[in-house]
């Protein structure tokens, strides 16, 4: 297939259909995973700021570590994948 493009066999406003497509198509792409970076990282802001709301200063620290190996642990941190429940003190607090 790819032999026949820009040979003269196919017309050129098919070929420029296919290029349009093949540059709309990694646009959307990488657009969707940019999204996907902004939605999972307001989640995750989310879930933090939930498990800090009402809790003292002091223990912020702990909270905030305990959460970030719970994403660690549990692979819903930046990579992407998706969050297994693990049953833990801390996943309530960063649950809630």
């Amino acid at each position: 297939m790819w032999t026949h493009l820009f040979s003269g066999d196919i017309s050129p406003s098919i070929e420029a259909l296919l290029v349009f497509c093949v540059a709309v198509t990694a646009i959307l792409r990488a657009w969707i995973g940019y999204r996907q970076i902004i939605v999972r990282e307001r989640a995750r802001t989310r879930r933090l700021n939930l498990a800090l709301k009402g809790v003292r200063p002091e223990h912020r620290s702990k909270i905030i570590s305990a959460c970030g190996e719970l994403e660690k642990a549990d692979g819903s941190g930046r990579d992407g994948k998706p969050s297994v429940k693990a049953n833990s003190k801390e996943d309530d607090l960063c649950a809630r």
